[in-house]
């Protein structure tokens, strides 16, 4: 993972909760996180993390 807070706001927003993402579409999150997940959280932490 690039920046540990980016692995934290996956989890808590897409894993975390019987009402998150992962648990509707389980097919989807079961082997791995999608490449769109990463995108998607990427673009709500702030810049200053990757460098």
């Amino acid at each position: 993972m690039a920046a540990p807070a980016l692995g934290a706001l996956i989890i808590s927003f897409f894993y975390n909760g019987s009402s998150s993402l992962a648990a509707t579409f389980p097919n989807v999150f079961a082997g791995e996180v999608p490449q769109v997940t990463v995108c998607l959280a990427a673009t709500a932490v702030p810049i200053p993390l990757f460098f």
